[in-house]
């Protein structure tokens, strides 16, 4: 009886799922992850595997077009290899499983973000630290030649005290009071045709008129309602915490401010 009982819990401790397994920086692969091979890398934050799309869950990657794009696609695929492990976490709008994803001992989220490919989109606190970092030391979205700019960042700033994330009343109804407030720190003016002002989201963007030009000291206000917007006639910053980009006409990232 001792031996089969010793027999029964062997076979039981063989069907237990694994614990997490630590990975790089101390994180987990969690246990129920699946093992999936990737068939095809859409850009540096989405996928697809047996003909399901995944997006990287918390990071937003630049999208076809924009600064970036071709290095973060080709990152991921770099990174992800034949397998990966995979924890679906949800869908977003677009019907995307969104998921944490990890390869060879990364978790694919995180170093995406940290080779500074991709942006913090969400509330982690670990991918928020490793964009911080990634601008800290100025590479790869951060980098001072990005999108192949040349010359000094200008001083472009945003002025948090003065911009206005979340007026009173429903967003919808105060698109002109959210704003954002630009200044110019430096000593010489600064055209800002062509430039752009996004969010953390792939959604809006707000490209400077022809002509458009800061002088030294001098603040710029934009709002939600003002035309430039794509898309406009509607709300940009979230009220919950926001990522403020200024973009040179390269693409480049000349100010940065995260709330």
């Amino acid at each position: 009886m001792r031996r089969f009982l010793v027999v029964l819990a062997l076979l039981l401790g063989a069907c237990t799922p694994p614990s997490a397994v630590t990975t790089t920086g101390g994180v987990t692969v969690p246990p129920d992850a699946e093992t999936v091979r990737p068939d095809h890398v859409v850009d540096g934050d989405t996928f697809e595997a047996g003909g399901i799309r995944f997006r990287l869950d918390g990071i937003n990657a630049p999208d076809r077009g924009e600064c970036m794009y071709e290095e973060a696609r080709d990152r991921l695929e770099d990174v992800l290899g034949a397998t990966v492990a995979l924890a679906a976490t949800g869908t977003d709008q677009f019907g995307r499983t969104l998921a944490r994803v990890h390869a060879g001992g990364l978790w694919v989220n995180l170093d995406m973000v940290s080779a500074g490919l991709a942006l913090a989109s969400g509330g982690d606190d670990v991918l928020l630290r490793a964009e911080d970092e990634a601008f800290r030391n100025r590479v790869g979205l951060w980098a001072v030649d990005a999108c192949g700019a040349e010359g000094e960042i200008p001083a472009i700033a945003v002025e948090p005290a003065l911009s206005v994330f979340d007026p009173p009343g429903p967003d919808e109804d105060v698109l002109g009071e959210e704003q954002v407030v630009l200044r110019n720190e430096g000593d010489h003016p600064v055209v800002l045709s062509g430039w752009k002002l996004r969010d953390e989201s792939s959604l809006h963007r707000f490209t400077f008129a022809p002509g458009t030009t800061l002088a030294p000291g001098e603040i710029l206000v934009v709002s939600s309602a003002d035309r430039g917007w794509d898309p406009g006639d509607n709300p940009v910053w979230n009220n919950g915490g926001d990522l403020v980009l200024v973009l040179d006409d390269h693409g480049r990232v000349i100010a940065r401010h995260r709330y």
